[in-house]
């Protein structure tokens, strides 16, 4: 500063710390003397404040370089460290050498696919989209996998959605034998041995490769891993959670049954299978996939789907399994009036007149659902109405006051004067219940008026005991008929309604299922589930059937009410009347057709307004107080009476 101002103490104070903040600038920002050629005081401030900024800007730049240059060499110094620890360790504790080398292929694969793992990027993504990408990289994949072969589109989707990508460097276990059943895996792309110990050495049974399902036979029957699973390459696997697994599949119960039937036809033709566990216990898993075949089928069956009741019976299931009471896929099936249902199981060797245990064959179902065409297509089929029951169907028919029904019986061969487990005939319980239509329509048909009950009345003795004198005439009126011209009018009637189901099914009926006549089933035994547990299990290498697949699909249907099972999922509809027949000496009133509600209450105040009258009890046909809907059936006949028609009711009874 000298050489440049000789005068310097003689300036103010102001310009001497110009001066001076100027240089000392200079050489702090290392620009170097001379090369800013400030002349007077201004321009020095300016250069000042030049230098400032050109301090900044260097300042900036090369900490951003530091920046770049730790964030490259970091993630080689973790991997550094990692590497020195788990050397470290597999020093101090004196690991294998092949465990040693596992390790450390398992660090330098992490370090070299870190950025292909999907997780992190992943889960930023709202689901839909993460659902999206799932779909398009991996669905293809899966699609392949024989466990999922048929299963739905919206079942394939969710699990897309929950599998997990991972990779495997060459040489790595990724399921060790013995070990907890809590996920399998979908082989992506690469391949993967499959060992198990025999004799104390370690063995080759199989080989996986892209599309091929690792460590499902654990997982699904919720036993110890069978096999050790270690990748022959670099490999990439997807990995599902077996409590996710389960949890899909309560929600898609149709699909689990695919998969469980996936599983059953796998475990048949594994050789894999048949090496890693013995010959009883195959048999033994075997036989809790088929306790549940049978409830599936049913199940199925309920719904309607006979696509997929085809596909099962094309992989060999047996239509004539039963469920928990006896009934089959076509008892149901009938039942619902799912008629191509009912002709895939016919045509694929379902037996029409198999019983439930109840008695009840699949024609009766068709009848009293009112599924005509149904009953057609199962009479075609050989179906007949069973002997020692054919009383009780007429007696229901009559109960529920569906003439309808009692005709169709009567069309299809029922006994008319068949009797129920009370001895009764319907024409008993029709003069009991005083339904006149009824008692004129088995008139017509040729009943005999005169064949006693249980208890030793004939028709007429108990028209006369309830005093019905209207059913008394008609009944008399028949009595007195010659017997000749009687029988000539049984057997015309017989010939005519032959004659009109010839017309419709062709004659020559055909029988698919020969040898049941109705001596033979009565001596049949009932089909039932297969049992459990049929053969002694090893406990080490034992099956958990309640945490197992099967567990989770047969519960999941037996869930439902088993009502879905026998009927529609529709609202129980059931008649109403004002007056009981009982003791009235004209016809039955016409009565209503409504939907059941929820209260005996609201039932009462609905007829009210519909009559216009005060019902103060329900009473159904047996002359027994209704307190609780709980009770009522789909089509049952409902008599809601008022204070004058109670006491007309009770004094009958007196």
């Amino acid at each position: 500063m000298g050489a440049v101002m000789p005068d310097f103490k003689h300036h103010s104070i102001c310009i001497r710390y110009v001066y001076s903040i100027y240089w000392s600038m200079t050489t702090l920002t290392t620009v170097g003397y001379g090369d800013l050629h400030a002349e007077n005081s201004a321009e020095m401030v300016f250069s000042i404040f030049y230098m400032l900024f050109n301090l900044g800007l260097t300042a900036y730049l090369i900490g951003n370089m530091t920046n770049l240059v730790v964030h490259v060499t970091g993630r080689t110094r973790r991997f550094r460290d990692s590497v020195q620890a788990v050397s470290s360790f597999a020093f101090r504790n004196r690991l294998p050498a092949r465990l040693h080398e596992q390790m450390m292929d398992h660090m330098r694969l992490k370090f070299q696919t870190e950025n292909l793992q999907q997780e992190e990027s992943m889960s930023v993504l709202p689901k839909a989209i993460r659902s999206s990408v799932a779909q398009h990289l991996f669905r293809e994949t899966v699609e392949k996998a024989y466990l999922f072969e048929g299963t739905s589109y919206d079942f394939m989707l969710q699990l897309v959605t929950d599998m997990k990508a991972e990779y495997f460097s060459p040489r790595e276990d990724i399921i060790l034998q013995n070990e907890a059943p809590t996920e399998f895996y979908v082989l992506v792309s690469g391949m993967v041995e499959l060992l198990a110990y025999r004799d104390g050495v370690e063995q080759i049974i199989g080989l996986a490769r892209a599309g091929d399902v690792i460590g499902e036979i654990g997982a699904l029957f919720y036993k110890p891993q069978p096999y050790t699973a270690r990748s022959k390459k670099l490999s990439q696997l997807l990995r599902i959670n077996r409590n996710t697994f389960l949890n899909i599949v309560q929600g898609n119960f149709l699909d689990g049954q695919i998969v469980m039937d996936n599983l059953y036809q796998h475990l048949k033709d594994s050789k894999i299978s048949s090496l890693v566990m013995i010959n009883t216990e195959i048999d033994s898993l075997v036989a809790e996939v088929q306790t549940g075949m049978s409830l599936c089928l049913c199940f199925v069956a309920s719904r309607g789907h006979s696509n997929l009741i085809e596909e099962f019976l094309r992989r060999g299931r047996d239509p004539n399994k039963t469920d928990y009471s006896g009934r089959t896929p076509l008892h149901i099936a009938a039942a619902n009036g799912f008629l191509e249902c009912v002709e895939v199981l016919l045509h694929n060797g379902a037996d029409p007149n198999i019983e439930d245990d109840d008695g009840i064959v699949p024609l009766w179902e068709a009848i009293h659902a009112r599924h005509e065409y149904v009953a057609k297509v199962l009479w075609n089929h050989g179906a007949r109405l069973t002997c020692d029951k054919e009383g009780e169907f007429l007696c229901k028919a009559v109960e529920n006051g569906n003439l309808a029904v009692l005709q169709d019986l009567m069309k299809y061969g029922a006994d008319i004067n068949g009797t129920n487990a009370d001895g009764s005939t319907a024409l008993h319980i029709a003069v009991a219940t005083g339904d006149l239509n009824a008692v004129e329509f088995f008139i017509d048909n040729g009943a005999d008026v005169g064949k006693a009950d249980g208890e030793g009345l004939s028709s007429m003795d108990l028209a006369k005991q309830q005093g019905q004198e209207d059913i008394l005439n008609a009944l008399i009126e028949k009595h007195s008929m010659p017997n000749k011209e009687d029988q000539e009018r049984k057997e015309r009637a017989r010939d005519e309604e032959q004659t009109a189901i010839e017309e419709h099914c062709g004659k020559g009926v055909k029988q698919t299922n020969k040898g049941h006549s109705p001596l033979e089933r009565a001596a049949r035994p009932k089909l039932k589930p297969a049992a459990q547990g049929l053969t002694v299990k090893t406990p080490r290498m034992e099956a958990n059937y309640d945490n197992s697949l099967m567990r989770t699909v047969s519960v999941g249907s037996q869930n439902f009410d088993r009502e879905t099972v026998s009927r529609k999922d529709f609202a129980i509809r059931v008649n109403i009347h004002t007056q009981f027949p009982k003791g009235m000496s004209s016809k039955k009133k016409l009565g209503k057709l409504v939907h059941l509600p929820k209260s005996v209450k609201e039932l009462l105040e609905f007829a009210s307004e519909e009559f216009q009258y005060s019902p103060v009890k329900v009473l159904s046909d047996r002359l027994a107080e209704i307190s609780s809907l709980d009770v009522v059936r789909d089509n049952d006949h409902l008599y809601l009476v008022d204070q004058e028609e109670l006491d007309r009711i009770l004094s009958l009874n007196d």
